[in-house]
């Protein structure tokens, strides 16, 4: 899942949810909040739905510039066109280095870790009671 906050916390666009499955699985959809983008990976991981995540970032900011964007050091992040385009919208990206994002973003412990934990239990109690 990602999520984008400004500093004060505020949503800055609705999150994009990528689910580590062959195919989507329209079940898990129903229900959702309204602007939610879904998709799926092999891996479950955001290589192909970074640019898109990008582009619906850059739609969403405020226009005030500069911007300054956090965000992990993963390969899919940093490319020709992101960074073509980073330059275009006056966006300064700070990477944060392989293996210390729990340190760098406070969101990953106190936020995101207990709704992982969540969503996993749920998941799995979902697939205990699938093969009742």
């Amino acid at each position: 899942m990602i999520v984008t906050v400004n500093a004060t916390g505020i949503v800055v666009l609705p999150p994009t949810v990528i689910f580590r499955e062959e195919t989507l699985n329209e079940d898990l959809m129903q229900g959702a909040v309204e602007g939610i983008l879904f998709g799926h990976s092999k891996k479950g991981f955001i290589d192909e739905f970074y640019q898109l995540w990008f582009e619906r970032f850059i739609a969403s900011v405020p226009p005030a510039r500069p911007l300054l964007l956090f965000m992990d050091g993963h390969v899919s992040h940093v490319n020709i066109s992101i960074l073509r385009k980073v330059r275009a919208n006056d966006i300064h990206i700070i990477i944060f280095p392989a293996h210390l994002t729990h340190i760098f973003q406070p969101l990953d412990l106190s936020n995101f870790f207990p709704l992982k934990v969540l969503f996993w239990t749920r998941m799995r109690q979902v697939n205990a009671e699938e093969q009742i």
